[in-house]
């Protein structure tokens, strides 16, 4: 197995910074021209994060990729973004652990199939 993962983060204000993701995982069966089974297709994403007093949100977009590197008895997957994001606001007077948040995945109701 062999792979990649990346991420830039850019500081755009004290409360504000922004994310690109990237990750590939390749994989091939010693001594053989096979692909090992259930390996994540690549993704791409973009993260923003703003952050002041007791509130932060983080909207963020992934693109998989199609996955065709296949073996026997598996089917090829196909492309998809997912969007997602989460508002958390933070309660004080109930010790520190008390977090109010409104979480959304698939906000764009995508039909997907996770490959691995």
């Amino acid at each position: 197995m062999y792979g990649v993962e990346a991420e830039f983060i850019y500081q755009v204000s004290s409360g504000f910074n922004t994310s690109l993701i990237a990750d590939y995982i390749g994989s091939r069966l010693m001594n053989e021209d096979e692909n090992l089974p259930r390996i994540p297709s690549i993704r791409l994403g973009a993260i923003i994060n703003y952050q002041v007093d007791k509130f932060d949100s983080e909207p963020s977009l992934n693109h998989y990729f199609e996955q065709n590197d296949i073996v026997v008895l598996e089917t090829n997957t196909d492309s998809y973004t997912m969007v997602d994001g989460h508002i958390n606001y933070y309660v004080d007077g109930f010790g520190d652990d008390l977090t109010l948040y409104l979480k959304g995945q698939n906000l764009t109701n995508e039909n997907t199939r996770v490959h691995s």
